[in-house]
Formats: structure tokens, C-alpha cells, sequence
């Protein structure tokens, strides 16, 4: 289990995800929570399961709890255990180790304030006792969104959070890392052959470039997704154009649904490219067909 979270097995070249390493390094050992911002499928969990597995907590169990899965009137006896029938919840089962908690943005605020209250004490009582159970253990909550839109669509407390936050860390998502994605399809692809004792199989020209316009709305997930079929459709160890089947739910009509002005359209647009390939202003000038005065002058002027 250790191995399979080593940070070898950390994939990206990016320079947000060569940060988020760097971050990682950097906390690993500490006493301190850590919460993790990105939109689903960035691999939140597998970041989350790195920092234990690599940490001095590695011995100690990894609880991984979704409240979102668990019915409203069992999720205090889930969690703190119950004094009447002698059993342990998910987080005195974790003591010495890590909770990864999801869904906390999907529940009542009541229920937010509460849970927050546990992560800051660092302590409960189980349902139908009166002793305080304390807790060591290391929190790292997962949101599906950034912070802001999580506090502007009301979906956390703000001040709840801020006490709670420990190390915040966003995960890009796959469209904003660039050549990632080759590099992630490259490894879903040898994964997928050594798990099956296939013969290689490689990446065409066509196939790469298809990949790399992709919007990729499911990120690493839907990435993987679409590389194993193609890998098992392809011919001649050779995966086409063709053996890419992409999917096409988000059409044209869902860019031009919040009307905007054309300035602002193309200053979208060469954010989007400038994120894609690294700030390589020379690649993206060359890609867009407009000149590097233009992207530098946008820079200088904050308009990207």
C-alpha cells in the first residue's frame, strides 16, 4: 500500500502541480490539517492518501469518510461511536493516523459548525456518553471548488473554515496543466499494458493532439477513462485519432451561454492557452495566430 503512494508515483510536470509537491514535502511531518480545493477527479483522494502514506503517520489507519453518503440521523454514532453499544466511530478509529473527509460543503451549516468544532478541539464524546475522547489525528478536508466559489454560493461557513483550513492547497484542473496530459496518458497507457501483460502500445501524432484539446470536464479520471478503451480498441499497438472517443457534452452554445464582450472572450481565451502550456508566451502566440507584444502587453496590464 506504502509503494503505491510513494511520491515517485506522483505524475506531473506542470509548474502548479511541481508547487503542489513542493508544498507537500514541506508539511508532510507537521502538525497541521490541510485542506484540498479542486473540481472532481483532480485526485484530492490520492493527494490526500501521498501525505499519509509518506508521513510519520503512515502506520496509523487512513479513514476515508464521504458525509455525503451517510444518512443525517447516523451520522453522530457514525463518526463518535456509540457509549450504549461499545463501538468506536470513524474518528476514534482514526487516532494516530488521518481523516480525509468529503462532502462537508453538502451538509447544513449546523452540521458544518459541528464538525468544524471537532477538527479545532481535536476531541468528542461518544453518543450516550459524558467522557472526552481525545483525538490525534491529521484532518484533510476536500472541497469540490475554490474557496471563494464555495463562500459566494454559500456553500461553507467562512469563518468556520478559516479556523479550520490548516495548509490550503488547489489542484489545477487536467485542462489547465498542458503537456500533463500526454505525460498522464503515457502512464494510464503502461499501467493498463502491464496490468494485462499486453504488448506496448504508443500514442500517434493525431491521438496526442486530440487529447490535448479536450476540455476533459471528469479531469485525470475521465482522462483515464478514455485512454484504457482506446488502448484496448487500438490496432497494431498504435492508438489513432479515431481510438479517441471524447465526450462531447459540452457543446459550443455552453461557451457563448454567458453573454460577454468580445475583449473579454479573447482575454479568456488566452488565459486558457497561456495555463495550457505553461505561460510559454512564444508557443501560445504561435498557437493563437496573434502576436507576443499583444500576450505581453495583456500580462503587464493584469488583463490575463
Amino acid at each position: 500500500m506504502v509503494n503505491d503512494y510513494s511520491f515517485d508515483n506522483l505524475i506531473g510536470e506542470n509548474e502548479k502541480m511541481l508547487d503542489i509537491f513542493e508544498s507537500i514535502r514541506k508539511v508532510i511531518n507537521l502538525k497541521i490539517d490541510i485542506s484540498l480545493h479542486g473540481e472532481q477527479g483532480t485526485g484530492k483522494e490520492i493527494i490526500a492518501k501521498v501525505i499519509h502514506y509518506n508521513s510519520n503517520r503512515r502506520e496509523k489507519p487512513f479513514i476515508s469518510i464521504d458525509l455525503r453518503k451517510i444518512e443525517a440521523d447516523k451520522r453522530d454514532e457514525e463518526l463518535l461511536g456509540s457509549e450504549q453499544n461499545n463501538t468506536k466511530g470513524l474518528l476514534e478509529r482514526a487516532n494516530g493516523g488521518t481523516i480525509y473527509i468529503e462532502g462537508i460543503e453538502n451538509v447544513n451549516e449546523r452540521f458544518q459548525f459541528y464538525i468544524y468544532k471537532i477538527f479545532q478541539n481535536k476531541e468528542i464524546i461518544k453518543v450516550g456518553g459524558d467522557t472526552i475522547i481525545p483525538l490525534d489525528i491529521r484532518v484533510i478536508t476536500s472541497y469540490n471548488n475554490n474557496l471563494q466559489k464555495l463562500i459566494s454560493q454559500k456553500k461553507i461557513n467562512e469563518l468556520q473554515y478559516f479556523r479550520t483550513m490548516g495548509v490550503p492547497i488547489n489542484i489545477p484542473s487536467l485542462r489547465e496543466r498542458g503537456s500533463d496530459i500526454i505525460t498522464l496518458a503515457n502512464y494510464f497507457i503502461n499501467s493498463f499494458v502491464e496490468r494485462n501483460s499486453l504488448k506496448k502500445v504508443t500514442l500517434s501524432d493525431g491521438a496526442k493532439e486530440k487529447l490535448m484539446i479536450h476540455s476533459y470536464l471528469g479531469n485525470v479520471s475521465e482522462l483515464k477513462a478514455i485512454i484504457e478503451f482506446a488502448t484496448v480498441m487500438c490496432n497494431e499497438n498504435i492508438i489513432a485519432d479515431t481510438d479517441i472517443k471524447l465526450n462531447k457534452a459540452k457543446s459550443n452554445s455552453d461557451f457563448l451561454s454567458n453573454e460577454k464582450t468580445l475583449k473579454d472572450y479573447t482575454r479568456g481565451i488566452i488565459k486558457h492557452f497561456l495555463d495550457k502550456y505553461d505561460n510559454n508566451i512564444l508557443l501560445v502566440a504561435e498557437k493563437l495566430d496573434v502576436g507576443k507584444s499583444t500576450i505581453y502587453r495583456m500580462i503587464k496590464n493584469n488583463e490575463v
